[in-house]
């Protein structure tokens, strides 16, 4: 189920709302009354956030190893990782409820122009100035997983009307032929995708421009209906058994011991795992995490 305004606000006075059958009563500083009759079938915010026993619908996931089954993840942020990660972790066995500061795919997962391939939003060659030939081809590696992933799950029968069309052409405006060639050997022979170089001529008469010159075209990418595709992942997630709170910032989290703890503006939560899919907007931990890379890490 996906719910909204588990932690809202008033503007004053005390308002009450339905979310879904459950009803929430705020006060005039619209902070929610953590009171248990507010929480019919839950006796505790822990409860209501992740259910009570097995989730239903394991969606079809690979076989549980390991202690995954009834494990608590949190995850915060329903972007395109938020609910991948929700998903996927569902269908191995896990109680899994994101929660999401304002609605599901509102920032830049749900305003892409929707080409999936593999790469980064730097050129590669700075990738591997950064980190290495070698960690940037496991890097390159795992994007090729990432969009794999995508393909498999923006399909007609999971995601009714998504329409996925295949390939995509990269072009320059300024005539950096040379330049394309290292590009095209890099990709090609060093990272093991496939990919075609298109000349100025070729380029010009399917664009039917001269403004454009050389090219990389990329036959294996794809184009989707990107805010479709989140939307619709989110709707998979949710068959799998996760619970998806909108509107429902995270004001603070204690990392320390087995149960982390998570304080949101109306419970305190506790979850084996917490997941941080926020992207820039984790604000301090992201610095930290962002911090790791003089120790040697990579982010």
């Amino acid at each position: 189920m996906i719910l909204r305004g588990f932690a809202g606000h008033a503007a004053g006075g005390v308002e009450r709302g339905e979310l879904g059958r459950v009803k929430l009563v705020l006060d005039d500083e619209g902070a929610f009354f953590d009171a248990p009759e507010s929480l019919p079938g839950a006796e505790s915010w822990e409860e209501f956030l992740f259910g009570a026993g097995e989730s239903e619908g394991g969606g079809g996931g690979a076989e549980l190893t390991g202690g995954a089954k009834g494990t608590k993840v949190l995850i915060l942020g329903a972007g395109l990782a938020g609910l991948t990660v929700a998903r996927e972790a569902a269908r191995l066995g896990a109680s899994v409820a994101v929660l999401e500061g304002r609605q599901v795919g509102w920032n830049a997962s749900g305003h892409h122009l929707g080409t999936v391939m593999p790469g980064f939003g730097l050129p590669i060659a700075d990738v591997i100035e950064r980190v290495g030939l070698d960690d940037a081809r496991q890097l390159w590696a795992l994007s090729k997983e990432g969009a794999d992933y995508v393909r498999a799950t923006a399909t007609e029968d999971l995601i009714p009307g998504i329409s996925p069309s295949d390939g995509a052409l990269e072009v320059s405006n300024v005539d950096v032929g040379e330049a394309l060639i290292g590009r095209l050997q890099t990709i090609g022979e060093e990272f093991a995708t496939e990919v075609e170089g298109w000349q100025v001529d070729r380029v010009r008469s399917v664009l039917r421009t001269g403004r454009y010159f050389h090219g990389i075209y990329y036959p294996k990418a794809f184009q989707i209906d990107g805010r479709k595709y989140v939307h619709g992942l989110a709707a998979l997630a949710v068959r799998a058994g996760v619970r998806i709170f909108e509107e429902t910032p995270v004001v603070s989290i204690d990392f320390s011991g087995i149960r982390k703890r998570i304080v949101t503006p109306s419970a305190r939560l506790r979850a084996n795992h917490i997941v941080l899919a926020g992207n820039i907007h984790l604000g301090a931990p992201l610095k930290r995490l962002s911090d790791t890379r003089s120790e040697g890490a990579h982010v």
